[in-house]
């Protein structure tokens, strides 16, 4: 969800936004590859896994905004 949240940022402010890289060198190949475990280990069904990421970018909202508007604060 992260990595995909700061693609998303990088294309709404049409340039390098921070934590860019290591998302998407980082972040997207290691969830990848961890998702693809868990379906491989039939520990979660594929939909289950997409209701999980749908939780997860719901809780990720909230939390990077007020962690914007806490460093807009600080500034």
């Amino acid at each position: 969800v992260n990595a995909v949240a700061h693609a998303f940022q990088a294309v709404v402010f049409r340039g390098y936004v921070p934590g860019l890289v290591s998302a998407l060198t980082l972040e997207l190949p290691y969830a990848v590859w961890a998702f693809r475990g868990v379906r491989r280990a039939r520990l979660r069904s594929g939909r289950r896994l997409a209701v999980l990421v749908g939780i997860a970018a719901i809780a990720h909202t909230p939390l990077a905004a007020a962690a914007v508007w806490a460093g807009k604060a600080l500034v």
